[in-house]
């Protein structure tokens, strides 16, 4: 049986400090990720109060 390999891309939000925020979503593609990013950090501020400075968007396999 074979194994069907597959993509998501994560989007990591990162505060000043660089601390990773507790904001992370899976898109299917890498367009959906780059929206995400364009609209929730030009607002600045996570809901929590805490700056979100820094977005990483990375590729990873997911299987089956």
């Amino acid at each position: 049986m074979s194994e069907k390999t597959d993509f998501v891309y994560l989007v990591k939000i990162y505060d000043s400090i660089g601390r990773l925020l507790p904001v992370v979503t899976a898109f299917a593609t890498r367009q959906g990720a780059e929206a995400y990013v364009h609209d929730f950090l030009p607002t600045g501020k996570y809901q929590e109060g805490a700056a979100a400075c820094k977005a990483e968007i990375v590729k990873t396999e997911v299987r089956e």
